[in-house]
């Protein structure tokens, strides 16, 4: 997730919350890498849904990015 892709995160994640889901779950098993512009649409939408009461689950698999996030 980096500044060439966050930009298409948030773009999506536009589309999802206005639906009103109570949670929206992302997938980052598959994710290598995490810079800064990631971590800042990652915070931007767990900012979004906790200010409409709803939850944002990120899902990381054990070492490397999921213990980066864990941390």
């Amino acid at each position: 997730l980096t500044v060439a892709t966050a930009e298409a995160l948030r773009r999506e994640l536009d589309l999802l919350i206005p639906l009103g889901h109570p949670a929206i779950t992302l997938n980052l098993n598959n994710c290598t890498y995490l810079d800064v512009d990631g971590v800042l649409a990652l915070l931007e939408a767990y900012k979004r849904l906790h200010d409409a009461a709803r939850t944002f689950v990120l899902v990381a698999s054990r070492g490397g990015l999921g213990e980066a996030l864990q941390a």
